[in-house]
């Protein structure tokens, strides 16, 4: 079926991107009987994860929030990491403004990309909130123990779970 309807609208599918992933039930978290389907006289093959327009699929809802988030993290801190060389560290780099300036460019659009879709849980929020916290504080040239609330008044930022919280509400408001 999703054959025919490519070949209609004149797109090509990749069959090495194409995969099968066997979903668990949310009740019984079992998987279905496994069965084989076919693109055009080439089996599919069955995988755990796959990624489609950016965000990691897997066999359950909550691997493919951890996944994510995970993944998210990481790429946060490594662009911190890469931003490094531009001044982006030490007594001797920009100005503190500067600095949240290209924080609020770069890093937190990577840390909270495509959580719009994936709602994270307490849990994996708690993680990107952790991070977001420690990255600022370092920023800052804060000490780890400064309460947050000192933090968010010198840089002027939200906390970084308000305004996923804030987005996902209005994206939410909008399209239903």
């Amino acid at each position: 079926m999703a054959y025919e309807f490519s070949c209609q609208e004149c797109y090509k599918l990749q069959p090495q991107k194409s995969v099968v992933i066997e979903m668990k039930d949310r009740k019984t978290k079992h998987t279905s009987p496994s069965f084989e389907l076919q693109l055009n006289d080439s089996i599919l093959p069955n995988s755990d994860k796959a990624v489609h327009v950016g965000i990691q699929r897997s066999k359950t809802g909550k691997e493919t929030i951890e996944n994510n988030v995970y993944n998210n993290i990481t790429k946060a801190r490594r662009t911190a990491y890469s931003l490094m060389s531009e001044g982006f560290h030490g007594n001797n780099g920009l100005d503190p403004i500067t600095y949240i300036h290209i924080l609020k460019t770069y890093n937190i659009l990577t840390l909270t990309y495509r959580l719009e879709i994936i709602v994270p849980d307490k849990t994996n929020l708690e993680e990107i909130v952790k991070f977001h916290k420690r990255i600022i504080k370092q920023i800052l040239y804060l000490p780890q123990s400064t309460p947050d609330v000192v933090q968010y008044v010198i840089s002027r930022l939200i906390p970084i779970d308000r305004s996923i919280l804030e987005y996902w509400h209005l994206y939410t408001i909008y399209f239903y």
